[in-house]
């Protein structure tokens, strides 16, 4: 989906924030898009709060997931 491309692309440009700047820049993006609600399944943290594998799941209105 277009949706789901944009936001892989939105994660992958904000790869090099730390922890608690991408919890913020992810809500941002969400907290723009009242219909669509996305679970987020985090890789192994490596070195500097980066992540290895960022996968974006639609799942339902007004919930959002975290491990």
């Amino acid at each position: 989906m277009v949706l789901s491309f944009r936001l892989t692309i939105l994660a992958s440009i904000s790869v090099r924030l730390s922890i608690i700047q991408k919890t913020q820049f992810i809500s941002n993006i969400l907290s723009n898009k009242n219909d669509v609600l996305i679970r987020f399944k985090y890789g192994h943290l490596t070195k500097g709060f980066s992540f290895n594998a960022i996968n974006f799941i639609m799942i339902n209105k007004y919930q959002i997931f975290k491990p």
